[in-house]
């Protein structure tokens, strides 16, 4: 049997938690350290899309977790647009993390 990990946050850093998260696999898929499939496994299919809506995300984010369920497609169909697309949405990310305040430590266990 596999060894699990969970990890357990406030509702209240959900957002911040999950750009956190999609700002690593955005960098990974930039750096060629991470592969299309392994960032779809992460966060980049519908199903994610549909539980952080479910979850109350925040609207931009879900966003960007669609735009990145479309990667694999351009890295199909459009392979010089998947680096350009990659920094749109490290742009996106980055700029929503801004707008949040900063982690309290109380909130992370």
């Amino acid at each position: 049997m596999k060894d699990k990990f969970f990890y357990e946050i406030e509702s209240t850093s959900i957002d911040k938690f999950t750009l956190v998260f999609i700002l690593g696999v955005l960098t990974g898929l930039k750096s060629k350290t991470l592969s299309i499939d392994e960032a779809n496994n992460l966060i980049f299919k519908p199903y994610y899309v549909k539980f952080f809506s479910e979850h109350k995300v925040s609207k931009h984010i879900t966003e960007i977790i669609s735009k990145g369920c479309e990667l694999e497609d351009v890295l199909d169909l459009a392979p010089e647009k998947f680096d350009f697309n990659i920094n749109e949405l490290l742009d996106e990310t980055t700029l929503e993390l801004a707008k949040l305040e900063k982690f309290e430590c109380s909130n992370i266990r």
